[in-house]
């Protein structure tokens, strides 16, 4: 995981809050059901916490096409995700999701989670995910945990080991070191989609805002994700969306 400083501007992150908040009470007021409509992905601890997919827009596409050129973060995708090992014929990266991470005074925390599995053989990362904060993220707001260099095969056996009764995945949640998402308004956390991680609860009087984004590698086998509108899945390269603005 890696933080790049300022890849949204301010201008652009408030007009994405904005339309994110409209998006949001319109939804809920269509359709209250988080599961109706199509409009809300399956995020983890859904009390005060909602994964809204977004549609294509000006506020959206502004957005995603200014973060994919600041700080090298297209570059980076595209070494993670396009690049083959040893020079091999290079390989693309699709827009696998485009949504908004909401949460609001008294969200609960969320278990720590992967959220793809490991692919057997392989060390590379088949999706990418960038969580962009729509305004300065604290303490007391809910930052994501993140626990480094967990998309390892050694980490991920642990974590999934049942056989023990959960002691591994205890010891190794209880030695890990963390970092926690601590983002000014603008800023960008870039991880592999493999590695450890959670929302933690809001204990502030302020809503939290995520605009995210992952691309995944078009090689790898990845069950679809459930965080994008179907208008917009399996349709983009990289190289489109840096082209949105």
């Amino acid at each position: 995981v890696v933080r790049i400083d300022g890849a949204l501007s301010a201008a652009a992150a408030d007009a994405l809050a904005a339309h994110v908040d409209a998006e949001l009470a319109a939804a809920r007021s269509e359709k209250p059901s988080l599961d109706a409509d199509g409009r809300f992905g399956p995020v983890l601890s859904r009390t005060n916490r909602w994964d809204l997919k977004l549609r294509r827009g000006p506020a959206v596409d502004g957005a995603l096409a200014e973060v994919l050129a600041s700080g090298g973060v297209a570059k980076l995708l595209d070494h993670a995700l396009g690049d083959e090992p040893g020079g091999g014929e290079k390989k693309g990266a699709t827009l696998f999701e485009l949504a908004a991470l909401v949460s609001d005074p008294g969200s609960p925390r969320q278990p720590v989670h992967p959220d793809t599995p490991r692919r057997p053989g392989s060390e590379a990362p088949a999706v990418v995910t960038a969580f962009v904060a729509l305004q300065d993220i604290d303490e007391e707001m809910g930052p994501t945990l993140f626990l480094p260099r967990t998309q390892s095969a050694d980490a991920h056996e642990k974590f999934n080991a049942p056989e023990d009764g959960g002691r591994a995945k205890a010891e190794l949640l209880r030695t890990t070191p963390h970092r926690l998402g601590l983002l000014k308004k603008g800023d960008v956390a870039l991880f592999d989609a493999r590695l450890l991680h959670g929302g933690l609860d809001n204990r502030s009087a302020r809503r939290r805002r995520l605009f995210y984004f992952s691309f995944k590698d078009d090689n790898a086998a990845v069950r679809p994700s459930e965080s994008i509108m179907d208008e917009v899945r399996r349709r983009y390269s990289l190289e489109d969306c840096a082209a949105w603005g």
